[in-house]
This record gives structure tokens, sequence and C-alpha cells, in this order.
């Protein structure tokens, strides 16, 4: 009997499917893509970095720059693309490292030992020299934007390997890094990935890395564009989780900081981060004291414990103090009561704010705070030099704070309005000033 005459009508069914997908018809000419995945790399990394090494090895720094940027290199004769898409892993191993990297952090030269001079880790460790290896790799991102992710893939790969560099290499690469990020070419997650690096947090190593970094970093950039960068990555309450688990408190974080020349700008930002969320706290306890009539000593007191618990500074409380103030009253809708409210309100509680303005700063920020609250509040600025006045007579706000918030240290809104509003108190004080020279040189 024929094979087919034995089959069951299902293999006769599969076997006609199958044909029919054998025959497929093509059209003359057709060219069959290949699967990505089928497709064989001519060159792989090892090749690559043969490639790469000895070509900047024999270059100078704007020699390499532009042959890099060109992304082209002569072989046999032929011109031959460097194929940065599929290599980019190597390709910035080479940039920040200068050979690519093997496990333990085991930097590899070319065969015949060349390294790329112009990387980080081959650079020395000065800021110029720095900042122009970083500048390759950011002119390299320039010209191919499809490189931007893999900087940072790169970075987040290359700081795992920290204990497996010498101390002057993790210093650079800390410099390095502190410029990828000045020049936005990464973001700060490199940065949260080390908290998962628990033996070189527990060692210090990862600390002294990031103190480096923050030096750096905050050479070329502000510390409101450091703070912004790290709040967008969400680090802003987590800057401790650097430190070893026995150095993590308030104290150590803002010793460590203050500490370190360059970084007593970040010790205060710090502080400003871990008191936010204390100082709102504060400011609503206030105003349910002051609605529920709490003494002034009571008041005073809890303040006071707070304010030294969390080292907030004078100024920032002299703030909150008012917003306090000012959302303990149920304000009546006719201007007139509002203005008898707001004196009887004050008055009352001159000897609660003058305890918390000793210093010129703390009464120039209530100032301020007074005249951006009255801007927003209009009826407060007809007897926002009434307010000013209660508070010189109790000794809250002194001439010099009054002198120096009239001359510069006053809010742009609303200027004109409280300038004028207090030409006569500033005048007076002027006067005054005059007299008490004049009596005594008699």
């Amino acid at each position: 009997a024929h094979p087919a005459c034995s089959s069951s009508p299902v293999d006769f069914v599969e076997r006609a499917v199958m044909a029919q997908k054998a025959l497929k018809p093509v059209l003359e000419g057709q060219r069959l893509k290949a699967r990505k995945r089928d497709v064989k790399d001519k060159f792989d990394a090892t090749v690559f970095r043969e490639t790469l090494l000895p070509a900047l090895a024999a270059s100078e720094y704007d020699e390499a720059l532009k042959f890099l940027e060109k992304g082209e290199i002569i072989v046999d004769g032929q011109v031959e693309a460097l194929d940065y898409r599929t290599y980019a892993d190597a390709l910035f191993d080479i940039l920040i490292c200068g050979g690519t990297l093997a496990p333990g952090g085991i930097i590899t030269a070319s065969e015949d030992g060349s390294k790329n001079p112009f990387a980080a880790l081959e650079m020395e460790s000065d800021h110029e020299s720095q900042k122009r290896a970083a500048e390759v790799v950011r002119a390299l991102v320039r010209r191919y934007k499809y490189l931007q992710v893999s900087v940072e893939e790169s970075y987040t790969k290359i700081l795992k390997f920290l204990t497996g560099f010498r101390e002057d290499n993790v210093l650079k690469l800390a410099q390095s890094t502190a410029f990828m990020l000045a020049m936005n070419l990464i973001s700060t997650k490199p940065l949260a990935n080390m908290f998962e690096l628990h033996k070189m947090v527990e060692n210090g190593v990862v600390l002294k890395f990031v103190t480096t970094l923050f030096k750096t970093w905050l050479q070329v950039r502000s510390i409101q564009q450091v703070g912004a960068a790290l709040q967008k990555g969400r680090l802003e309450n987590s800057l401790q989780d650097f430190f070893p688990p026995s150095r993590r408190g308030l104290d150590d974080v803002i010793g460590h900081f203050r500490e370190t020349p360059g970084l007593g700008n970040l010790a205060k930002w710090y502080i400003a981060q871990q008191t936010a969320g204390v100082k709102l706290q504060l400011s609503a306890d206030v105003t349910k004291k002051l609605s529920e009539g709490a003494s002034q000593d009571e008041m005073i007191d809890m303040v006071r414990e707070v304010q030294i618990e969390n080292k907030i500074p004078e100024s920032h409380i002299a703030r909150l103090l008012w917003t306090a103030l000012m959302n303990a009253v149920e304000w009546n809708k006719k201007p007139e009561i509002v203005i008898e409210q707001a004196l009887r309100h004050v008055k009352a509680n001159l000897r609660l704010i003058s305890r918390f303005t000793k210093s010129d700063r703390a009464q120039v920020v209530l100032m301020i705070t007074m005249q951006e609250h009255a801007y927003q509040n209009q009826t407060f600025l007809k007897i926002f030099s009434r307010l000013c006045l209660l508070f010189y007579k109790a000794d809250a706000v002194g001439e010099d704070a009054i002198v120096e918030w009239y001359h510069k240290a006053h809010s742009q809104q609303g200027k004109s309005a409280f300038l004028q509003e207090m030409k006569p108190f500033a005048d007076w004080l002027a006067s005054a000033e005059v007299e008490d020279e004049t009596d005594s040189n008699a």
C-alpha cells in the first residue's frame, strides 16, 4: 500500500498545511530579511577594542575627538564605520576606564598594551583634566543621540566595581560622574543604585566616592541646581544612606558635610530638606495651640523644644510663626474689622514672636514674610507699618533690620506700595539716628 494510505486524516491535513507554507510564492528579486537575532555580528567586542584603542593611543586630544565624532576608521585600505550602537557598552568602558572592563573591575588594554589616554581614569585627577575627559563623552553623545541611554547604563555598571579600582581611580571616577551630572548626560539613577552596594556602603567606599562627587559637582553647579537634580531623583531625604549604618544620624551627616571643604552649602540644603516636614507640622501645632488659647509660655516651650531637636534656624521659625499666627484666626469679611482683629491678635502674641527674632536675619525674614502675606491679603497692606511699629516697640524687629528691609532686602511683590507705606517710618528712623549723632557730638 502507498505510505499515505496508512496515515491518519490528521497527518494528512498537517502535511497539506506544511506544503502550503513551503510553496508560498516569492516575487522575483525579493530579498528575504533575516530576524535580528539570527544576524551574526561582523565583529565582537574584542575586535572593537583592538580597532579603537591603538588609534586613540596614537592621537592627540583634538585628533581623537574628531576621530570619535566621525565614527570611521580605515582597515586594510577600506573605510569602515565604528559600530557604536552595537558596542556602546565597550565604547563607554574605553571612554571612562581606558579599556574594556572585565569582572572584578579589571581594565583590559589592547593586545599591544594601548589604553585610551583621554579616559577619565587615565587622565590626571585635576579639575581641568577630568573636564576634558567628560567633554569627549559629551561630544559623542551630542553627535550620536542614541548613546544617551548607554552613558547612564555604563556608569551604573562601572560604579559596581569600585572596590576593584585603585583609590585614585575611585576619586577620578567620582569626578567623572559629577561632570556627567553637571552636563545633564546622566540622571541621579546611578547614585541611587549605589544604595544596593551594601558592603561598599558599610566599609565607607561609597561615602568617599560621593564626597568627592559632591565637591566636584558643586564646583561647576550651584546648590540650587544640585538640589533640584537630587529632588528630581527623589534623593533629597536619602543622602544619609550613602553613609555606613553606624553614621547615619542627623549630626553625623551634617557634621561630615560641614567639615568637608566645599560642602557647607550641601549641609544647609540637607538640613532644610530634613526639617521641611517638621516645620509644617510645627506650624500646624502652633496654629492649633493659638486657636485653643494656649499661653505664650506654653507655646514658646513647645517651639523651642522642636527647634533645638531638629536644629531649625531662627529665621525659619520666624517665618512659620507668622504663617501660624495668620492661620489661627477666622478673619471677618469687612476690612475695617479685619484691621482691628489683626492688631489685637498680633499684640497678644508679641512675646512669642519676639522670642524667636533675636537675630537680624530672623527679623528681616519676618518682615519679608509679612510683606508677602499682605500682598496676598491687601487689607494688611494698610496696616503694614503699624504692625512693624508694634514689633519695633516690642524689640521683635530692630532698626537695622527695618533699614535693611527698606533699602535692599524687601520682596519684589508689591514693592512700590510697601515702600511708600513704610517711607514715613524709615524717614523717622533716619532722623532719629541723626539726632542721636548730634547729641553725642555736642
